[in-house]
């Protein structure tokens, strides 16, 4: 076997554990919302345009462009972006409610049991 392709048969195995990464997180994620839902949380979204589980439990949506390119700049400062919102929105949270040191205790519990 050329070294070629062993180079791409092992890019598709990482592509399939990859694949299976990403699909046990959102199966996660999709779960943490539900639950935050019925707990009567306020849930934000950050996804891509396209319909996905998550922006529709989504009290309120942003979208974010989706870049599947790996490791180029662009992708890099979309993911530094995204986590600069977060980090705002976070903040604001911690700053807006009283209760937000309990609810986030309560949020890392629930997480924690899943």
């Amino acid at each position: 076997m050329s070294c070629l392709l062993k180079m791409r048969a092992v890019r598709e195995e990482l592509s399939v554990n990859e694949k299976k990464i990403a699909d046990f997180i959102s199966a996660k994620m999709i779960q943490i919302t539900r639950q935050a839902r019925k707990a009567g949380v306020s849930i934000i979204s950050l996804t891509n345009y396209s319909a996905n589980p998550i922006r529709s439990l989504a009290d309120g949506q942003l979208f974010s462009v989706n870049q599947e390119v790996r490791f180029e700049v662009a992708q890099i400062i979309s993911n530094a972006s995204q986590q600069h919102v977060v980090d705002i929105l976070f903040s604001l949270m911690l700053k807006r409610d009283a209760r937000a040191k309990e609810l986030l205790a309560l949020s890392r519990k629930a997480v924690e049991e899943i």
